[in-house]
């Protein structure tokens, strides 16, 4: 796929825009990003991730942490 397809749609742009500023936390991208639901948050999220534009890292704690950038 190109560019322009693994950024395209509503969400992924600010999204990324989002992320460009710093590491954020799934709940902050989510209040941040205005009415996204938490499972179309957390598909665009992996799609972002599968495509290589964005970096998780998940942290084996109670409670689990989750970071994306």
């Amino acid at each position: 796929t190109n560019s322009i397809q693994q950024i395209g749609g509503r969400w992924k742009p600010l999204i990324l825009w989002n992320l460009s500023t710093g590491i954020r936390r799934f709940g902050q991208i989510g209040a941040i990003v205005p009415f996204i639901s938490k499972k179309v948050l957390s598909e665009q999220l992996k799609e972002l991730e599968k495509d290589g534009l964005i970096n998780r890292v998940q942290y084996e704690e109670v409670p689990l942490r989750v970071e994306y950038s």
